[in-house]
């Protein structure tokens, strides 16, 4: 009987598919228990880059720009499948996934440049993709005479913004608000209980107006607030290791629970 064209097209794209992602991940598909077998895991050359508490990652050695997250935990299985939930609801916010085993027990992810702790790229990256953001930051330096030009006061203050924001989601705002009568009052108090929260010295109280500005007029952090939201990431995790620019050159949200050995 002759193929019907969808299923010609069907063979054509898993072959251009298998094409570019490598042997590897091609006799995965195949197989896809074959990730629990350790001697081809020996094999294959796959290198173990980092674990967090529920997956390993694994660098494919045919394919330099994608990664394989194994799952090592039951949780681990949920965690890729919410990789693809994020993926298709902020495709320009997550990582790309590809191809995963029928269960979710490994999934096939594009590798990101992760941006680091360091306070010169975290500046760079700021300034480029979120420019409103990094411009409240400055104002708000200057205003407290802050320099505005140190890269590394610049990634404290904007660390002061994510726990800021971190705060608010727990419900310290409204505690501080609740135990004050005057403004002044209530930013001293707002500034301690946001200085527990981050562990450290807070130089700069972001206040309301400044949160509504960033989220109104920065579509990046509007992204990045709405899909921290939506899917419970805690705002304090969004440092500088924690974000990735992709391909094409998006800054992204990479996994939290991955920790790099």
């Amino acid at each position: 009987m002759l193929k019907s064209i969808r299923q010609l097209l069907a063979e054509a794209a898993l072959a251009v598919e298998r094409t570019y992602f490598g042997d590897v991940v091609s006799q995965l598909i195949d197989n896809p228990k074959l990730i629990d077998d350790f001697t081809w895991l020996e094999s294959s050359n796959l290198e173990p880059i980092g674990v967090g508490a529920s997956r390993g990652a694994y660098r494919v050695p045919d394919n330099d720009d994608i990664v394989i997250k194994k799952a090592i935990v039951p949780r681990g299985k949920i965690d890729n499948q919410r990789e693809i939930q994020k993926f298709k609801t902020f495709p320009n916010l997550f990582p790309k996934t590809y191809v995963h085993a029928p269960d979710f027990d490994w999934i096939v992810m594009e590798k990101v440049e992760v941006v680091s702790k360091d306070a010169e790229q975290l500046k760079k990256i700021l300034s480029q993709h979120m420019p409103v953001v990094y411009n409240t930051i400055i104002n708000k330096m200057t205003q407290s005479g802050i320099d505005p030009t140190n890269p590394e006061m610049i990634k404290q203050s904007y660390y002061d913004l994510i726990f800021n924001l971190e705060a608010r989601k727990h419900g310290l705002k409204t505690v501080a608000k609740d135990q004050t009568k005057d403004r002044l009052s209530f930013q001293k108090a707002f500034k301690r209980m946001v200085e527990l929260v981050k562990g450290q010295k807070v130089n700069i109280l972001f206040e309301d107006a400044d949160i509504l500005k960033m989220i109104t007029r920065d579509r990046k952090f509007f992204d990045i607030y709405k899909a921290a939201s939506e899917f419970g990431i805690a705002f304090k995790e969004l440092r500088g290791d924690n974000l990735g620019i992709d391909t094409d050159g998006n800054l992204v949200i990479i996994d939290l629970s991955i920790m790099e050995y």
